[in-house]
């Protein structure tokens, strides 16, 4: 019997020893789940501040495109009152600079949709090349601290508690070093934000202008139209589809103007005389008549007095019949002729 309280009490003061030297993992594991929660709540913060730069910086765009949208609204309303209210013009004029107008519009818009296009492509590069790829490496380690004391145990042998001791220490300098450089990183990452977005607001102002300047250029050439009351107008392209560039509509619209005809159109393949009308397919001569369908020998084509048949090409001296007889006397017919 005493010797079973004798076993029992040497068992517990070796689990006691036990305990009291494994001590240090509890204490290791308490000071990475604090680690683990202050850095969350660190990188949260940094997370709100990027996003709430980005989202200010978005709407600042957005405000500059409403003006540029604003701004080349107003301008084609005044310049439509302008087409409505032109006095001295027919209404056939009117029409064709109203249809003109239209197939502007649509390259107007093409060039506000080109702004807007590469504002958004500058936000979006800057949004996501910027802060988050250092962000999420972060976030990942620090995930990873929660359940380090777990993989340093299968990582070591158990009952070697020196190595364990060390390699924890090890672990908890490294994610205290990774908690103040990389909170760093992200707020210059933060901070360089600024200079993107001034580049970017520059460079959507400058389209602005550019876009203005376009439209009233516009306005200024079909001002011309009402000016001189239209002429024909022939429209060489058709409005273009929406796939196309828009910097290159300018090379696109090809449109000119033609003055009015006031003079009667003369056939181009037929030309006349002032006095006389020629055949224009046959050349006639001044005296004579010949067959256009014939080339004579210009010695033996015409006779002085007589008018040639149109199936011979010879005179009458220089040609006689095969039957035909001479003045004054007539010749009998050779018997090789007679049946």
């Amino acid at each position: 019997m005493f010797s079973k309280w004798f076993l029992a009490g040497a068992l517990v003061a070796l689990f006691g020893s036990v305990a009291s030297q494994y001590g240090f993992l509890e204490e290791f594991n308490e000071e990475f789940a604090f680690y683990a929660n202050e850095t969350k709540r660190d990188i949260a913060e940094l997370r709100q501040w990027n996003s709430a730069l980005i989202r200010e910086f978005n709407r600042e765009l957005l405000l500059e495109l409403a003006r540029l949208t604003t701004d080349s609204r107003a301008a084609d309303a005044a310049f439509l009152d302008l087409i409505l209210n032109f006095e001295n013009i027919g209404d056939e004029c009117r029409e064709q600079v109203l249809y003109l107008r239209d197939i502007h519009i649509l390259f107007q818009n093409f060039d506000i949709q080109y702004c807007a296009y590469y504002a958004w492509d500058g936000v979006s590069q800057d949004s996501q090349n910027r802060f988050f790829p250092y962000h999420n490496e972060f976030a990942r380690e620090n995930v990873r601290a929660i359940s380090q004391v777990l993989q340093t145990l299968g990582r070591n042998r158990v009952n070697d508690v020196e190595a364990v001791r060390h390699e924890l220490q090890d672990e908890l300098d490294y994610y205290r070093n990774l908690r103040e450089g990389q909170s760093e990183v992200l707020w210059q990452e933060i901070e360089a934000h600024a200079d993107e977005a001034d580049r970017i607001y520059r460079a959507l102002d400058d389209c602005r202008v550019w876009a203005g300047s376009l439209q009233l250029a516009d306005h200024e050439y079909l001002t011309t139209y009402l000016e001189s009351d239209c002429g024909e107008i022939e429209v060489t392209t058709l409005p273009p589809s929406t796939t196309e560039v828009p910097h290159q509509r300018r090379k696109q619209l090809r449109i000119r103007r033609q003055p009015r005809l006031t003079e009667t159109t003369e056939d181009p393949e037929t030309t006349e005389a002032t006095e006389t009308t020629e055949d224009p397919e046959t050349t006639e001569a001044t005296e004579t008549t010949e067959d256009p369908e014939t080339t004579e020998d210009p010695e033996t084509t015409e006779a002085t007095e007589t008018t040639e048949a149109p199936e011979t090409t010879e005179t009458t001296e220089d040609t006689e019949a095969p039957e035909s007889t001479t003045e004054g006397a007539t010749e009998p017919v050779p018997e090789e002729f007679m049946f």
